[in-house]
């Protein structure tokens, strides 16, 4: 396959400044040189640009996730200031924005899981069950509280391995059918909440394709 066949999905958003509504871009382009810009446009005239250069063009579908992963932060990121800053603070960038990892980093896993297209919301807890936020745990046990009277034995579907200062087997295991999946990731567990995605056939494999499979 050419190599300019793999190009990650861009991502748009619109942020409301007072009266100003400001468009904010998050694009992949392979020339020049490859990079990922994100443009902030106000009425189509360009008002700031970052770029992130990169090695090398995209050549495979698991380079390409990697990329749209780091879109994602890069984007998110911008607009989060735009919407916290006062206009003046907002346009100027230079100094607020913290470049994403290259792409031959691994991103943290939360971030990776949250980029499934179709994953809704990501539960982060321990081995033992314990969730990393209390409003994280009460929004699951509202929403979840058969599953939350029972994480112990959710949490031993991966069992602890021995002489391993309690890690645990990876893997990842359907709760709800197209709802809710536990991620077992050896020192640390995910609840993932879905709302199908068509373009995900399989989430299992989705998920551990996110996760580069090497963590499997």
């Amino acid at each position: 396959m050419a190599v300019s066949s793999f190009i990650p999905a861009g991502r748009t958003s619109l942020v409301q400044k007072g009266d100003l509504a400001l468009q904010v871009q998050t694009e992949y382009a392979m020339r020049p040189t490859p990079r990922i810009t994100t443009t902030i446009l106000k009425q189509g005239q360009v008002l700031h640009k970052i770029e992130r250069a990169l090695e090398r063009p995209i050549e495979s579908f698991d380079e390409q996730r990697s990329i749209e992963i780091g879109m994602k932060r890069q984007h998110i990121e911008v607009v989060n200031i735009l919407q916290s800053a006062s206009l003046d603070a907002a346009l100027n960038l230079t100094n607020q924005f913290t470049p994403p990892p290259k792409e031959a980093d691994i991103p943290d896993e939360a971030a990776c899981l949250a980029a499934i297209p179709g994953v809704r919301k990501v539960y982060h807890l321990d081995n033992e069950g314990n969730f990393n936020a209390p409003d994280l745990s009460e929004q699951f046990k509202r929403q979840f509280g058969f599953v939350f009277r029972n994480l112990r034995d959710v949490l031993s579907l991966f069992a602890e391995l021995p002489g391993n200062e309690g890690t645990r087997e990876r893997g990842v295991y359907e709760i709800e059918q197209d709802r809710l999946y536990f991620v077992s990731l050896g020192r640390s567990c995910y609840f993932l909440l879905i709302s199908p995605d068509p373009g995900i056939s399989n989430y299992e494999a989705a998920i551990k394709i996110a996760l580069k499979d090497g963590l499997f």
